[in-house]
């Protein structure tokens, strides 16, 4: 018999809840969801669950949800991405 808990278990989001939030993190921006935040953090996307579903997680469980669907902590980039080299020159 397997010991410890089955798979799934004990989360607070069901799959479906899931599939939504995920969807909502690849394809939105905060900003566009009408909440004070830049970039996706783990603040802001515990703040849409709450939102959507009711439901509080702490930021540690928020961060546990998000490595489990792929989204990995970014380092901000030094550079723009727009930024032309030669205006920067003059």
């Amino acid at each position: 018999m397997p010991r410890g808990r089955q798979a799934g278990q004990g989360r607070l989001l069901d799959v479906t809840q899931e599939l939504l939030v995920r969807q909502l993190i690849a394809d939105k921006t905060p900003d566009q969801l009408k909440m004070p935040y830049t970039p996706w953090t783990r603040s802001a996307a515990g703040e849409l669950i709450e939102q959507c579903f009711g439901i509080k997680l702490s930021a540690r469980g928020v961060g546990v949800y998000l490595k489990r669907w792929g989204f990995t902590p970014q380092k901000p980039m030094k550079k723009a991405h727009e930024q032309s080299p030669a205006a920067v020159k003059k």
